[in-house]
């Protein structure tokens, strides 16, 4: 075997050279792109799953009995109990269905007889792919609905990048790549290999519209949350709108500065305390007994509104659901989702 530098450096080139015009061919290409698209799709299916399994979790700890639920989360989780208990005895991989079944039917009856606790099993099934309308389907479960993405400023600036002229919504792009995951897992013809810089976007547009129905979901279960357990605090008298603030005529309970509240008008708004005065002078907490105080929220509260707050025993699941609700994209997703892609060279 030859060993001197010469031979090796040339064979190295030589080899580089065959890796490099292999990495260019078309084959190479559809490769990367069939890996990106189930990978994509993947991480989109695994997180609404993960999604479902959160929220049935935090209703089951927040809510006090089964009676209490939204009617529509019952009867959700009564019609995929009863269809998640055939699914037990039609597997035919379930190492102990009996067993399984057993377990299942407890849950069903604890919750029947006041308890809550959710069958997640039961409560994320899907027998589609997490296209838009699966997805609405599956947040519907929990008494969710989405909103029109068009009047949600959060989508502002959609399309963008090499996706502008492409795709006409986001919830349509989520639909492709349902439909492109399916042509690549079944061996069906591919129609239109996309290039790094649309893989690249289409990954950003997924992320986005993953947190979106994360923040929905959790706005929507934290509002729901108000109109159940909510306790008024305070009632606005006056609002001044040139600065913003409201006069409270008092106050139920102790208040502070960074306090979560909620505004009550013809809905809910989540907010929390900027500011607190008594006769002009700043305070950081105002006490029952002690108004009228002037206030300032992160939103107008406006004469006749009512200033609302959770029992202490949800703060812990109002401080998850609010986090939840304002988390924002992370700022390196950009970059993020290119290296997803980038092994094509393309």
């Amino acid at each position: 075997m030859r060993t001197d530098s010469n031979f090796a450096s040339s064979e190295h080139i030589r080899q580089a050279a065959s890796i490099s015009k292999a990495l260019a061919a078309p084959s190479w290409r559809v490769f990367v792109y069939k890996t990106a698209i189930v990978q994509l799709y993947g991480m989109h299916e695994r997180f609404m799953r993960e999604l479902s399994d959160a929220l049935a979790e935090t209703i089951s700890q927040a809510y006090a009995s089964y009676d209490e639920l939204p009617e529509a989360i019952q009867n959700s989780h009564l019609r995929l109990s009863l269809e998640h208990f055939q699914t037990i005895m039609r597997s035919r991989t379930a190492d102990d269905p009996i067993m399984q079944l057993k377990s299942a039917m407890s849950s069903l009856v604890g919750c029947l007889s006041g308890s809550v606790a959710l069958t997640k099993d039961a409560m994320r099934s899907h027998g589609a792919n997490f296209r838009h309308d699966m997805v609405r389907d599956l947040v519907s479960r929990y008494a969710v609905e989405i909103p029109k993405w068009s009047v949600d400023m959060y989508w502002k600036g959609f399309p963008f990048g090499s996706l502008h002229g492409i795709y006409a919504s986001p919830t349509s792009l989520i639909d492709e790549l349902a439909d492109r995951r399916n042509d690549v897992a079944h061996g069906g013809d591919i129609d239109g290999v996309l290039d790094n810089a649309m893989l690249s976007d289409m990954a950003r547009a997924v992320y986005l519209y993953d947190l979106w129905i994360l923040r929905v979901a959790a706005r929507s279960l934290l509002t729901r949350l108000v109109d159940k357990y909510g306790m008024q605090i305070a009632s606005v008298d006056h609002y001044w709108p040139s600065t913003g603030a409201s006069r409270l005529v008092d106050v139920g309970s102790k208040i502070s500065v960074g306090s979560m509240v909620f505004i009550q008008s013809k809905g809910v708004e989540l907010t929390t305390v900027k500011s607190l005065q008594k006769e002009k002078t700043t305070i950081h907490s105002a006490e029952p007994g002690g108004g009228p105080f002037g206030a300032v929220f992160g939103v107008a509260a406006r004469r006749g509104n009512r200033i609302l707050a959770l029992p202490l025993r949800l703060a812990g699941t109002q401080e998850s659901l609010w986090s939840a609700a304002t988390v924002e994209p992370h700022p390196g997703i950009a970059s993020a989702t290119e290296s997803m892609v980038m092994a094509s060279g393309a």
